[in-house]
């Protein structure tokens, strides 16, 4: 082979490679489903709004809330059926309540309020089981400090709200619930010890939940989580991070 044509076959295999390798992340980013929810202020209160990752872009935002709360908190799951689940925390007054609404075929449902007898209601964590039966843990209280429950949605009913920890005088904050690769219910959340907050862990057997265990803080934002991804980009209304949750599927 000549000089030339050797030179010539060169460019043409660095052309073939440049566009493999281009075809393989855009292919690799259209697999990433992402759902993310935020609080922007509106002048007045703060309202909840809406995006989706999915075949390497994200969609327009969609404002899920225009009312006199201020919502504060969001998270989101989804079903086995794709249809999405935002949680957050509403405002008026002083008085906190958790507050939800799930997507439909042309929309979004009516926000609705979690049916649990306290008298605050803040932070709340959402996961989704196999099964379709939604669990959701959030710091509560009937008068005196914050403790962690937890209540699950199954077929449109709400079970019982139950404490996750034995009864403490402590505040316990900032509860996550999560299900591991092995279907492994755990909640963790923030509990104050001499003189310090740390982290705790619980963990569902089916029946109960377990002692609480300390276990090491781990927090990531929510650009952190697609920065991670390589691929993913993030979007300019997911910078500010302490108002951001975003899910990836």
């Amino acid at each position: 082979m000549s000089e030339q044509s050797w030179k010539g076959f060169c460019r043409l295999l660095s052309f073939i490679c440049f566009f493999v390798f281009v075809g393989s992340l855009s292919c690799y980013a259209a697999d990433k489903q992402v759902d993310a929810v935020w609080v922007e202020a509106d002048g007045i209160r703060h309202e909840i709004f809406f995006s989706t990752f999915s075949e390497g872009t994200w969609s327009d935002p969609v404002q899920l809330t225009d009312d006199y709360f201020d919502n504060l908190h969001p998270v989101v799951d989804r079903d086995s059926h794709g249809k999405h689940w935002v949680f957050w925390t509403a405002s008026d007054a002083g008085k906190l309540t958790l507050h939800y609404t799930s997507s439909t075929d042309d929309g979004w449902a009516d926000i609705k309020e979690v049916p649990v007898e306290l008298n605050s209601s803040i932070a709340p964590s959402v996961v989704i089981a196999a099964d379709d039966v939604l669990w959701l843990a959030w710091a509560g209280n009937t008068g005196g400090q914050d403790d962690i429950y937890v209540t699950t949605l199954h077929n449109g009913e709400w079970g019982k709200a139950v404490m996750v920890h034995p009864e403490n005088e402590v505040p316990d904050i900032l509860p996550t619930i999560t299900l591991d690769a092995a279907k492994q219910l755990s909640v963790r959340w923030k509990t104050f010890q001499n003189g310090a907050y740390v982290t705790v862990q619980s963990t569902w057997d089916g029946r109960k939940w377990s002692s609480p265990e300390q276990v090491e803080a781990v927090e990531t934002t929510a650009a952190d989580s697609l920065q991670a991804e390589k691929d993913i980009p993030v979007p300019e209304f997911l910078k500010d991070d302490d108002r951001a949750f975003v899910r990836l599927y």
